[in-house]
């Protein structure tokens, strides 16, 4: 270390000014323009023709027709990339990204969304609700033990005998090792 002082001016010059970081959690981080977050689908719009579909890299996409002009989206955002693909590929604008970044989850499953239209003018989304699982602990029944024989040394010749079992493959899987020779 050249000059052993440096670190504790770079300690008091760095106590008195602003800090250079946000507080993200209390305060809502302001995303910039375009910023491709979650994807929303109008399904008002949707004409059905598939692009996004096959367009997006991951195959997250799946768009299904549920009757003459209505059409519902399922969006796996555990397999998005937000690359944006399918939201510039789309004609209709149907898709877009939102500013919602804050997606984080322990099950997979809250991550997939089902967007559903009634009609071409309305937009309806609908969450598919996560599989709920009841959380049930299961619990192993333990056999029940062998009764104990009247003689301690008739007890001792079956452990010792499958000792002497468990080892043997052990030994003969053991791969011999050479002696180093030291060449003087």
């Amino acid at each position: 270390m050249k000059r052993p002082g440096m670190m504790i001016r770079e300690v008091l010059r760095s106590a008195v000014r602003p800090p250079v970081t946000i507080r993200y959690p209390f305060v809502k981080a302001q995303v910039p323009k375009k910023f491709r977050g979650r994807l929303s689908f109008n399904p008002g719009s949707c004409i059905g023709c598939k692009i996004c579909e096959r367009d997006c890299p991951s195959a997250a996409i799946n768009i299904k027709k549920i009757a003459d002009k209505k059409f519902e989206c399922d969006v796996d955002l555990a397999r998005c990339i937000y690359c944006g693909q399918c939201v510039d590929s789309c004609p209709k604008k149907s898709l877009a990204t939102t500013e919602n970044f804050e997606l984080a989850a322990l099950n997979r499953e809250t991550l997939k969304f089902h967007y559903q239209g009634q009609e071409r003018s309305t937009h309806v989304v609908e969450e598919k609700p996560a599989a709920a699982k009841p959380a049930t602990a299961v619990v192993a029944a333990k056999p029940p033990a062998p009764a104990a024989p009247a003689n301690p040394a008739e007890a001792a010749k079956p452990v010792a005998e499958a000792a002497k079992v468990a080892d043997a493959p052990k030994a003969a899987e053991a791969p011999k090792r050479a002696e180093p020779s030291n060449p003087q």
